[in-house]
């Protein structure tokens, strides 16, 4: 008898969602520290998103509270990060300029595992400054929770771990975007087990190693998917998927209006007209940036190193994802500009063109004009 799979979705917080990413990258995620929490990721089309158990988000973010708070903990984290940091700039060079064509279907193998449990390691030491982390911090830091002395070192270690962040960051963009260090690899392997290199992106990295040993594998449609703690990491597809995924969805859908609400990623107000540039691993950055006016409002699911030439033609920024250590909450800090983050919904609400008024003093986004 086929097991029926469930979960309530009301037990879920919507944490983000990124537009085609692919299973080939997921595949690192699955095999890092991501999977010890309770998460639930699905597919659907070219959106990929991720929700977490409302329970384990408040023990993560105890966590993310005794990290920040305490000195030598986040020492020792920042130690490990810096670490890493370092072995990523090496590795990845090397394999952004390797020719793999002289490499036999063994080294190719082993070059594939090693540079992939790298990344999952990398992919591991991330996962603590993913914004989740720090609802508790948030809180006392806005609301004055504790002792002046306090508050400041909880500041203080909070921007201590945004640099962090966005240095790893930096080094895990060149795993998903563009010419990633596994493009060349990836062609190459295509061209050896005859094989459209699309079709590569729909595999695991494990999957791909199978195909160099001249195995068979037996793989189901990954455009559509649902996978989680609830399926004990089981992906669920087809049919099932779809009835799974519509149910989270129809509970986190949020109707949308003339008015945002949202979290202050810095104060301000500010009235510009919206760019929309999405959280898309295949996009071409570069040429959208070009798009954007100067003073434009800088609307995304998310911001990181791949949108910092956005981010300072930007007037305002508004972002889906939200939290303390967010890209684009740091990043507007530092170029002293209006940001209203966590919205949820805002490159859904909002279109290109539309004029915004943005009060980040009290993560209020309004729409004065739509574009028609």
């Amino acid at each position: 008898m086929k097991k029926k799979y469930k979960f309530d979705p009301t037990e879920y917080d919507f944490i983000y969602k990124v537009n085609n990413f692919d299973f080939f990258f997921f595949s690192f995620f699955l095999d890092s520290e991501y999977r010890k929490k309770d998460f639930i990721f699905t597919n659907c089309g070219n959106e990929w998103r991720a929700y977490l158990n409302k329970k384990d988000r408040s023990r993560t973010s105890r966590g993310g509270l005794e990290l920040i708070q305490n000195i030598k903990h986040f020492n020792n984290y920042k130690k490990k990060a810096k670490m890493i940091i370092e072995e990523a700039k090496k590795s990845f060079a090397f394999s952004v300029i390797k020719d793999f064509h002289n490499f036999s279907n063994s080294d190719l193998t082993k070059h594939i595992l090693k540079t992939a449990k790298f990344v999952i390691k990398l992919w591991s030491i991330y996962l603590p400054t993913e914004y989740f982390y720090y609802d508790e911090v948030e809180k006392r830091i806005w609301q004055k929770i504790g002792t002046e002395n306090y508050l400041k070192k909880l500041t203080r270690n909070v921007k201590r771990m945004q640099k962090v962040k966005y240095g790893l960051r930096t080094e895990i963009n060149k795993t998903i975007f563009g010419e990633h260090i596994f493009y060349n690899i990836l062609k190459e392997v295509a061209r050896r087990v005859k094989i459209n290199e699309n079709r590569l992106y729909q595999l695991s990295y494990l999957e791909i190693v199978e195909l160099l040993k001249r195995k068979r594998i037996k793989t189901t449609n990954r455009k559509e998917y649902i996978i989680g703690r609830f399926s004990k990491w089981r992906l669920i597809t087809g049919k099932e998927s779809r009835k799974l995924i519509k149910l989270l969805e129809d509970y986190h859908k949020q109707k949308t209006s003339n008015i945002l609400t949202g979290q202050i990623g810095n104060r301000g107000y500010y009235i510009g007209r919206v760019k929309i540039i999405p959280l898309d691993i295949k996009l071409d950055h570069y040429k959208e940036i070009k798009k954007m006016k100067k003073g434009d409002v800088l609307v995304s699911g998310s911001t990181g190193p791949e949108m910092i030439l956005a981010c300072r033609k930007a007037g305002a920024i508004i972002t889906e994802e939200g939290g303390i250590t967010s890209h684009a909450a740091i990043v507007s800090r530092e170029l002293g500009i209006p940001s209203v983050i966590g919205t949820k919904i805002a490159t859904e609400a909002l279109k290109d063109g539309d004029l915004v008024e943005v009060n980040a003093d009290e993560g209020i986004v309004r729409i004065i004009e739509n574009h028609v």
